[in-house]
């Protein structure tokens, strides 16, 4: 299993704008899911991209966009998932 990512920016800044772009491959019996990402959906057997857009406001607060292409070994069909998270840095 492999994944890559690229960042600029940093959303944990106030105010702080954050671009990202990740790439993941995970073969089968690659890693655990236990502990491979929760955000993605399949958690072995597939590949994908996650670009995501992220804004950091007051308090340590920060709102982010994420979209999954991501398709499982042996299917043709790609699926796509948009995540919104809203997150708090303590």
């Amino acid at each position: 299993g492999a994944r890559a990512s690229l960042v600029y920016g940093d959303a944990e800044r106030i105010p702080g704008w954050e671009l990202g772009l990740s790439w993941q491959r995970i073969q089968r019996d690659a890693a655990m899911a236990a502990f491979n990402s929760d955000d993605w959906w399949f958690h072995s057997d597939a590949r994908g991209w996650m670009p995501w857009v992220a804004y950091g406001f007051d308090g340590g607060w920060s709102m982010q966009a994420s979209l999954f292409v991501e398709r499982r070994d042996g299917l043709d069909e790609t699926l796509h998932r948009v995540l919104l998270d809203l997150r708090r840095a303590f």
